[in-house]
């Protein structure tokens, strides 16, 4: 396992709440399953290639980690909550949902839902 990335601070539960009530008319059904399918994965754990066949996106892993990190950052814009952020201080949107590890050869990164999102 190479890298593990565990998120500075996560959304408490009646932040996940009242955010995703907050963006839940601005987010399509493919968007809203990309959550759904995560949380449904053994052990809540899957990598963004597996989500897009799950969920029927033929462009792959860089459509669904577009899609992850936009429904983030609207999150984050709802609720006012900071996501972690890199070393060179860009947001990571996607962590307010996951926590994750990289394998390399070939390269994956799994990412697992927050333990405050499986309590809703």
């Amino acid at each position: 396992m190479g890298h593990v990335f565990k998120p500075s601070t996560i959304p408490t539960v009646d932040e996940y709440v009242s955010g995703l009530s907050a963006i839940r008319s601005r987010i399509s059904e493919s968007q809203f399953r990309l959550l759904q399918e995560q949380y449904y994965a053994p052990n809540r754990t899957t990598t963004a290639t597996q989500l897009a066949e799950l969920i029927g996106i033929e462009s792959g892993r860089g459509a669904i980690n577009l899609m992850y990190g936009w429904l983030g950052r609207l999150f984050c814009e709802a609720t006012g909550f900071e996501p972690s952020q890199r070393e060179v201080g860009t947001h990571r949107w996607w962590s307010v949902w996951s926590s994750g590890y990289e394998e390399r050869n070939p390269y994956r990164f799994f990412g697992r839902c927050t333990q405050k999102l499986l309590k809703l």
